[in-house]
């Protein structure tokens, strides 16, 4: 869940395709913070790894982040 939708292209390993996650931002008169908890799937990105029987390495991976910009 979020307080909104962040919409954009994500760049990786050459790859580009749109993306989209939910993010809670906040804003005071002197910042403005976003804070964002979303998968995606590797393997969309071309980011192939056969892995081993034991699936420690899953397709889908966590991204979590915290920006915040201040004047």
């Amino acid at each position: 869940g979020g307080t909104h939708v962040i919409l954009g292209e994500l760049d990786l390993h050459g790859v580009k395709k749109p993306i989209a996650f939910p993010a809670i931002i906040s804003s005071s008169e002197n910042q403005v913070a976003i804070q964002a908890e979303f998968t995606i799937n590797r393997m969309l990105w071309g980011v192939a790894y056969p892995g081993k029987s034991d699936n420690l390495i899953n397709d889908d991976v966590l991204i979590k982040g915290n920006i915040s910009f201040s004047n």
